[in-house]
């Protein structure tokens, strides 16, 4: 048997007991697909021959920058948003040209739109009743889904006599009231402070397994995606810059955009020699595992944790910097640095390790070359 959590009033603080976790529905998910889907706003074109597939039973994040498209993605496929040409399919089924209500998926929004005028149990009945289901039926489910977001015995409650938490349990309890087969949310998670947000992540999560629905979740939070993902897809100007697990893209990203936008990292400009790669900002050449990228400008990516400081010079493949700044992070350290040629170099350490670093130190930093993973800079 499974284990879920409850939560204080603080909403944060887990009491671990013992719950019901079987999945409404084995296989309940369904497979979505985008086929060539054009959208524009006037002369400004949000996706443009958009193609992605969708698996079932899948949570899958679309993550990018404001304006890269994720919402209208989402959107376009709640049926919000008429696409101007293309396919969207549902489980097989062409749904682009249908009204959001005949689509079976439930929207989880940022704002969490709950009616101020009706109490808990009323917001969650509500879909079931615009879908004529009987009012005692309609009952139980909402009983039902607000056992799954562990809000039972709220239901007299309103809006308003809610946690910022407990509202956006309400907004998941309705989305997923009449059993839907896909479960679209909206940075659900963005209003809320970060320590109730991490808390929520797990809420989600787990909430996704028990269903089985298939999730499609937008959000420009990193942190937050590579949580809760099987995959991300990564978006830039509409179009998919890379799709993949959080590990792929965080160990093996494909572009200097993707490195750069996925967790920290430093992105340092290479050029390439038959299998040597030249690194001229730190005086190095290193023959990297494999190489890739046509004519397109070269990069490595460094992630902080792979860099190891030193006092003192000793490592075949290091560089001299100096300490800039330094941030404590609880378990590890946070350090920058720059270069002698004036590149800020971010690194971490353990708190063991990093503790006696000050500003204006000068250190040696190493790295594995097979840690250096080369990206490129595509346009």
């Amino acid at each position: 048997m499974g284990q879920e959590h409850r939560y204080r009033k603080d909403e944060t603080q887990p009491i671990s007991s013992p719950v019901e976790t079987s999945r409404i529905g084995a296989d309940h998910g369904v497979p979505i697909a985008f086929r060539n889907v054009t959208k524009r706003f006037g002369a400004f074109t949000a996706l443009d021959g958009f193609s992605m597939t969708i698996e079932r039973g899948e949570f899958l994040t679309i993550l990018g920058e404001s304006g890269s498209g994720k919402s209208t993605i989402l959107n376009a496929l709640a049926g919000f948003v008429p696409i101007d040409s293309g396919e969207i399919s549902i489980d097989g089924k062409a749904v682009h040209a249908l009204p959001p209500e005949q689509r079976g998926v439930g929207m989880v929004f940022q704002n969490y739109s709950l009616f101020p005028h009706m109490n808990v149990a009323d917001n969650v009945a509500f879909p079931l009743r615009m879908r004529g289901v009987q009012k005692r039926e309609a009952r139980r489910r909402s009983e039902e889904a607000l056992d799954i977001v562990r809000l039972s015995g709220l239901g007299h409650r309103f809006p308003r006599e809610l946690s910022g938490g407990q509202q956006q349990r309400v907004a998941v309890a309705r989305a997923i009231s009449f059993h839907p087969p896909v479960l679209l949310m909206d940075e659900p998670l963005g209003a809320l402070d970060l320590k109730l947000r991490e808390a929520l992540q797990f809420e989600i999560k787990q909430i996704q397994r028990r269903l089985g629905c298939t999730v499609v979740y937008v959000t420009h939070d990193q942190r937050e995606a590579m949580a809760l993902s099987d995959r991300i897809v990564v978006l830039r100007s509409g179009r998919i810059e890379q799709l993949g697990s959080s590990a792929d893209l965080y160990d093996k990203p494909r572009t200097k955009f993707v490195a750069d936008f996925i967790g920290q990292t430093n992105v340092i400009p290479a050029t390439r020699s038959g299998r040597q790669v030249i690194l001229d900002h730190l005086g190095l050449i290193i023959t990297p595992p494999s190489i890739t990228g046509g004519d397109d400008p070269l990069f490595l990516n460094l992630r902080p944790e792979k860099l190891t400081a030193r006092r003192a010079e000793g490592q075949e493949v290091e560089f001299p910097a100096t300490v800039q700044e330094t941030v404590f992070l609880g378990d590890t350290i946070s350090v920058s640095a720059m270069t002698p040629s004036g590149i800020a170099i971010y690194f971490r350490q353990p708190r063991h390790a990093a503790s006696g670093l000050s500003p204006g130190d000068a250190i040696w930093l190493s790295f594995d070359p097979s840690d250096a993973v080369l990206v490129v800079d595509v346009p």
